[in-house]
């Protein structure tokens, strides 16, 4: 077999041993944490991945195209925030930067821009 504690990112085996720990105790082998971590892993992305989903679907963050938020970024305009929160209170108060009106899509972005600098080995 392949030397799995040589081969794969330290987190996974960091987050291996807190959940045989602190989750599982003495129910579960670390082998068989190990061994279902990736469906658990699978099905937390596959939720989180329909709430954004959800999140961009919504009407309000579908009034243009992507063409249209690009040509917006460009010229420096910002999303008109008081039309998309019916109390108003919540979105006047924040900054909205290129367009991006949902926090959803700010730590998509985020993200991305962090996978892309830091390196994965």
């Amino acid at each position: 077999g392949r030397p799995v504690g040589t081969t794969i990112y330290p987190g996974m085996q960091f987050t291996a041993v807190y959940i045989k720990n602190y989750l599982t105790g003495d129910r579960m082998s670390l082998n068989d944490v190990c061994c279902y971590m990736p469906a658990w892993f699978g099905a937390l992305a596959t939720v989180l991945i329909g709430c954004l989903t959800y999140e961009c679907s919504l009407p309000e963050n579908t009034s243009t195209t992507l063409v249209g938020v690009l040509v917006d970024a460009l010229k420096g305009r910002r999303t008109d925030t008081s039309t998309l929160d019916p109390s108003g209170q919540a979105f006047r108060s924040r900054r909205v930067a290129l367009g991006l009106s949902t926090p959803a899509l700010e730590c998509a972005v985020f993200a991305m821009g962090f996978m892309a600098i830091v390196p994965a080995h």
